[in-house]
């Protein structure tokens, strides 16, 4: 769409004054004999302007209520959250985690090395990633208690 500088100005003029009490058709074709832009233009134009500012109100956006009513955007919050994964048999403790970073950890605890862990079916770069890293704290804490004891 190609409007002029001076075509805008007049367009926007028209929008910012509308308060919806005239019908769509006979606005489009006032704003098109007062602009000089296509008719084809200005009708998106106030298509758009009246979907977003269906109260003839420019300083916000639609409604609640309006959004409320479509469908494709209210499966975002029509759904619940996501909830952190608890075990069924309890065995896992709240304070280690229960999640697969947690199952990834004790079979490291275990002696398991990065490839058994891989086979068990975890995701690779979670496994060398989380099992690094506590290799690392576990070297720290080691350290820590090697200064303390010296």
């Amino acid at each position: 769409m190609i409007v002029t500088t001076a075509q805008n100005r007049v367009i926007m003029d028209h929008l910012d004054a509308d308060d919806m009490s005239i019908p769509h058709e006979d606005f489009v074709n006032q704003i098109t004999e007062k602009s000089g832009a296509e008719k084809w233009i200005v009708e998106k134009l106030v298509e758009n302007w009246r979907y977003w500012h269906p109260n003839g109100t420019k300083n916000g956006l639609r409604d609640a209520q309006e959004d409320a009513k479509r469908t494709d955007e209210s499966i975002y919050v029509g759904q619940p959250l996501p909830r952190p994964k608890t075990p069924k048999n309890g065995s896992a403790l709240p304070e280690n985690g229960t999640g697969k970073v947690a199952e990834i950890l004790k079979h490291a605890s275990d002696g398991k090395s990065v490839a058994e862990i891989i086979k068990l079916g975890y995701n690779k770069s979670t496994v060398y990633r989380q099992v690094s890293e506590w290799k690392k704290r576990n070297k720290k804490t080691s350290e820590s208690k090697r200064v303390e004891v010296a």
